[in-house]
């Protein structure tokens, strides 16, 4: 049950109308859109984002969520198997997470509304930290 869960896929409806089809797993980093999947049951697997979220920020929001998603499994892998062969630790992701942020201020700022509102912390807290670093 918990692998066809895992495989799984929602697709996220932009401003722009472009769709992304991400895994289930990777959409539910969110708390926002794992609510909505709770809430609404996503029969169709649509879900439509607001209208400040464009398809280049919810690329971005994608990617995080994805590299996120498979340290996670990663280390519950590692934990289960005691190998580890391609587990990020945390020290990596840190380092990917910096690398990842550093964008140009007006992408920044979107992607902080996003993850704001789709109310993945980390990402909002890097990215406000970074713009803080800018100013």
């Amino acid at each position: 049950m918990g692998n066809n869960t895992s495989r799984k896929t929602i697709t996220l409806k932009c401003s722009n109308r472009e769709e992304f089809e991400v895994p289930e797993a990777v959409a539910k980093v969110s708390p926002t859109i794992r609510q909505i999947i709770k809430d609404h049951d996503c029969a169709e697997g649509i879900i439509l984002l607001p209208d400040n979220i464009t398809a280049t920020t919810l690329a971005k929001v994608i990617e995080y969520c994805a590299k996120h998603a498979s340290a996670t499994d990663a280390s519950k892998t590692e934990a289960e198997t005691e190998t580890t062969s391609k587990v990020l630790s945390g020290e990596d992701l840190e380092n990917w997470d910096r690398q990842f942020i550093d964008m140009d201020p007006m992408m920044l700022f979107n992607l902080g509304l996003a993850a704001k509102y789709l109310q993945i912390e980390e990402l909002a807290d890097m990215t406000i930290k970074k713009i803080a670093d800018i100013i």
